[in-house]
């Protein structure tokens, strides 16, 4: 009996670092692939020359049996709202055509929480923008001079999981798409990842799995010190201000000055959603979607509002 092949395909800030790094990678009775030849394979092709088998070349195995797919990207880039949802939408189709039985699963996080960690990350890749001028771009961009189609940036619908994950839902069949939130399994990794995989029928010895976590959020200080440093390195994000490129400025910041500042700024709090965006962009967020979220826990079963979504 073949086993059916498993693509993970973010979102973004749910963990997946962690399970391309320690988690699949541990499994022995599937063929992991590597995120480098995902992305090879279904994101760096032209739409117009795209081909299924090709794509399977790409991934370098010998066949489509029990392979693990896990990269976040799939689902669009999270600074650009999948370039308006094309990127998400035929990524997917794409997916289909090369490995039409596979199973399709997708981590959601509550959104509050998520952008905020979007926006702290762009931060963390060199953006100097404020919250308010990241999240809304075209509030200060002429209209007639940027638009999303021309240009594209953060992006709200990005966040709403309802669209994405119907659209999987109606591409691979609803029993096919399996949707996780990530704060179960921040609140109990180990009997979350014991229910995992046996959903899907993994091997893997948990207790040589690295728990730790990859990522570490920043405090506000060093988020602040961050971002005016931002302002003398190029790299790495498109929608920045740029005074003067100083060589070196990017990684003094990202493995210098931001861990020490949190290591040992005891009296800088925690970045959390209210403390980065403040309380208006954090309404606004809980308002933009309750109806979505309502919507998609009833459809599938899932208790968001136990887990602070907005409902």
């Amino acid at each position: 009996m073949t086993a059916r092949c498993l693509i993970h395909i973010g979102y973004h800030k749910t963990a997946t670092n962690w399970f391309q790094r320690s988690y699949y990678p541990a499994v022995t009775n599937r063929t992991y692939v590597h995120r480098k030849r995902v992305r090879a394979a279904f994101l760096d092709v032209h739409a117009l020359e795209f081909s299924p088998d090709q794509a399977l070349a790409t991934l370098e195995v010998p066949d489509a049996d029990g392979l693990i797919l896990c990269e976040e990207e799939l689902s669009g880039n999270l600074h650009n709202g999948g370039l308006q949802g094309f990127l998400s939408k035929e990524v997917a189709h794409r997916l289909k055509a090369t490995l039409p039985d596979a199973d399709v699963v997708i981590f959601i996080r509550s959104q509050p929480d998520m952008i905020c960690s979007v926006y702290k990350q762009y931060i963390k890749e060199g953006g100097t923008h404020s919250p308010r001028r990241y999240l809304y771009p075209f509030d200060r961009l002429d209209p007639h001079g940027f638009s999303p189609k021309k240009t594209p940036y953060f992006s709200f619908q990005h966040f709403d999981y309802r669209l994405l994950i119907n659209h999987y839902r109606q591409v691979f069949g609803p029993e096919r798409v399996h949707v996780f939130l990530y704060e179960e399994f921040c609140r109990e990794p180990q009997r979350f990842m014991d229910d995992y995989g046996h959903r899907f029928g993994l091997a893997v010895e948990l207790a040589a799995v690295p728990q730790s976590r990859l990522n570490v959020s920043n405090k506000r200080l060093s988020l602040w010190v961050a971002r005016k440093m931002n302002h003398f390195s190029y790299r790495n994000v498109m929608d920045k201000r740029l005074i003067l490129n100083i060589p070196g400025m990017y990684r003094l910041r990202h493995r210098l000055v931001a861990p020490l500042l949190d290591r040992f700024a005891f009296f800088s709090g925690p970045a959390g959603p209210r403390a980065v965006l403040g309380n208006e962009i954090v309404r606004r967020i809980e308002d933009r979607y309750r109806a979505s979220n309502r919507a998609l826990g009833q459809e599938l079963g899932l208790p968001l509002e136990k887990w602070g979504y907005p409902v």
